[in-house]
């Protein structure tokens, strides 16, 4: 099963100090799901070694590990636009025959996220019926139609938009913990709801991730419940949009401003996002 880890940061992530942290703690923490090869194009095939990759270090950050498989991509934050680094890692692991690598990742992601002082964070299986509540929402993209896979990448326009979703493990930095409340998000109905060092809120759903894919029925009732408590009206609602989406342009402004349209169809409630050296909602 693929599981997919993201953080978002509103640092720019592209010094050499961040590299040796975000690589020391993935050696240290998961060393199990540690990189064996690294670059900044495909193929990646340099010999993950920590000091040539933190020389390495730029944009984007490639790193891959061949078993159990392991896919991470850093995108430090590039150009002028005030946007988030995004750090993801994709995951093939089966928690019955792995169950010690799949334990190690919410306090892997955990650490992460105060390491990089994350807006947002997520851990989740990608089950086929996550793929499509994905696809509906924008944030999984289909790179092979006749096999139907699909690539699963948040972003900060995702963010701006809506929150796409409740994942199994949902990391809420400050802008979130600002925007719901500290005393609410500590009383959200879910098997654990944690604070960590920095203020930040983990959300877990229930108990094991494999209940995603296992349990569906009582996984999407427990998340329900918990964007209900939180405030249904900031997480994205495929109803409340039209199920035909035409993207087609005869120019990039064109399916830009169709594919503007289409997500502002509905008015979200959502926080404001303060980025390293700058300032933007």
């Amino acid at each position: 099963m693929e599981l997919v880890l993201e953080v978002l940061s509103p640092r720019s992530l592209d010094r050499r100090r961040d590299a040796e942290e975000i690589l020391s703690l993935w050696v240290s923490q998961i060393p199990g799901l540690a990189p064996d090869r690294f670059g900044n194009w495909e193929p990646v095939a340099e010999r993950f070694d920590l000091s040539a990759a933190v020389h390495a270090w730029k944009w984007p950050f490639l790193a891959r590990r061949r078993a159990p498989p392991v896919s991470a991509t850093v995108f430090m934050r590039h150009g002028a636009e005030p946007q988030h680094s995004t750090i993801s890692l994709k995951f093939e692991l089966d928690d019955t025959r792995e169950p010690d690598l799949v334990s190690a990742l919410p306090g892997f992601v955990k650490a992460l996220a105060v390491t990089v002082n994350a807006d947002f964070g997520l851990l989740h299986l990608m089950s086929e019926s996550e793929v499509e509540r994905a696809l509906r929402s924008g944030t999984a993209r289909i790179i092979d139609r006749r096999r139907r896979t699909a690539d699963f990448h948040l972003t900060t326009r995702d963010l701006r938009r809506f929150i796409p979703d409740l994942y199994w493990g949902s990391l809420l930095g400050r802008p979130y913990v600002e925007r719901f409340g500290r005393e609410h998000l500590l009383q959200t109905p879910a098997t654990a709801v944690e604070e960590l060092e920095n203020g930040s809120i983990w959300l877990q759903l229930t108990q094991k991730i494999s209940d995603v894919a296992m349990h569906p029925e009582n996984f999407n009732r427990v998340r329900d419940v918990a964007k209900l408590h939180l405030d249904k009206n900031s997480f994205f609602d495929p109803e409340l949009h039209p199920q035909t989406r035409d993207f087609s342009g005869r120019s990039p402004a064109e399916v830009t401003q169709k594919e503007e349209a289409w997500y502002r169809m509905h008015e979200y409630s959502l926080p404001q996002f303060v980025f390293e050296g700058n300032e933007e909602s």
